[in-house]
């Protein structure tokens, strides 16, 4: 891994909460929910802060121990969801394991570790389409009513658009 970290923050929508920070990557169309600790590693990646100075900042901001291996961690992550300027990830052998850091620090510190969390979004395209009918036809079979008016079939029926009830017949 390079010594001196870079956050990518070209093509991205950040959003800062109380112990997290949500970011929308345009270019994947992927949101990343990155905890207190990935947050802080990420917001201090200037360019210009080695590991180990990443590391004392955290022990500053969070008033806890924090080691390199931590910082690692959430270094091999943002580069894993493309929120570093360039690819930093480790070879296959000298990869972190989330379990073994664990076992090295404990299971408290275990709440610590920097996590992030991403979900696909659909594209813009795709965003506004549906499968739901009464988008295309408020009136049709199976939509929400108020009155036998707001039907096409002039059946509302507890609350739903039923079938056009036909004349009983005569015989």
């Amino acid at each position: 891994m390079r010594d001196f970290p870079s956050a990518r923050t070209k093509d991205l929508i950040i959003e800062e909460l109380a112990d997290e920070v949500l970011v929308y990557d345009l270019s994947t169309d992927k949101a990343h929910c990155l905890n207190r600790m990935s947050a802080l590693i990420w917001k201090n990646c200037d360019g210009a802060t080695t590991e180990s100075e990443l590391a004392a900042i955290l022990q500053c901001e969070l008033e806890t121990p924090t080691s390199t291996q931590v910082v690692k961690l959430g270094l091999e992550e943002l580069a894993g969801h493309g929120l570093l300027q360039e690819d930093m990830g480790a070879s296959p052998g000298e990869r972190l394991s989330r379990r073994r850091l664990i076992q090295n620090l404990g299971l408290s510190a275990a709440m610590a570790l920097p996590l992030i969390m991403s979900i696909s979004a659909p594209a813009a395209a795709g965003a506004g389409s549906t499968t739901n009918p009464c988008v295309a036809n408020p009136r049709g079979f199976g939509c929400p009513c108020i009155s036998d008016a707001d039907c096409d079939s002039g059946n509302c029926n507890v609350g739903v658009c039923g079938p056009e009830l036909r004349p009983a017949r005569t015989r």
